[in-house]
């Protein structure tokens, strides 16, 4: 496994899963954002098909503050992988890194969590 998956998985907790209600946020205007969103209701962020984030990639702008935070590590390790396979910027990772910027509010994460965050973006050349 690798470190980062391992350094991830640490920081971030699995349990619990939130539910719909705090998952989406307010501004799911259209059906195909809810339609993104539903799929991923009930599951668990390390379930989360690399199928799911090529094709969703904008699904992490729908998320409220909560919902991005608890799918976060799913994209991270997603996209850290391509990076390094590829030296690739994967779109969902840039979807998350907008994200990010517009809720501009970090304290829903820990210590660890931030450290990680900082590393993933430092990598994969964001600014957060």
């Amino acid at each position: 496994m690798d470190d980062f998956f391992k350094e991830v998985k640490a920081a971030f907790p699995i349990y619990p899963i939130p539910s719909f209600d705090l998952v989406y946020g307010y501004k799911i205007s259209s059906e195909e954002s809810y339609e993104e969103l539903i799929l991923l209701e009930g599951k668990e962020w390390t379930l989360i098909e690399s199928n799911y984030l090529q094709n969703h990639y904008t699904f992490p702008f729908w998320l409220s503050i909560s919902g991005l935070h608890y799918y976060l590590p799913a994209i991270m390790i997603f996209s850290w992988n391509e990076y390094m396979n590829k030296k690739d910027i994967v779109l969902v990772a840039d979807s998350a890194a907008l994200a990010l910027e517009k809720f501009n509010d970090y304290s829903i994460y820990t210590n660890p969590q931030l450290n990680i965050l900082i590393k993933w973006a430092g990598t994969l050349n964001f600014e957060i």
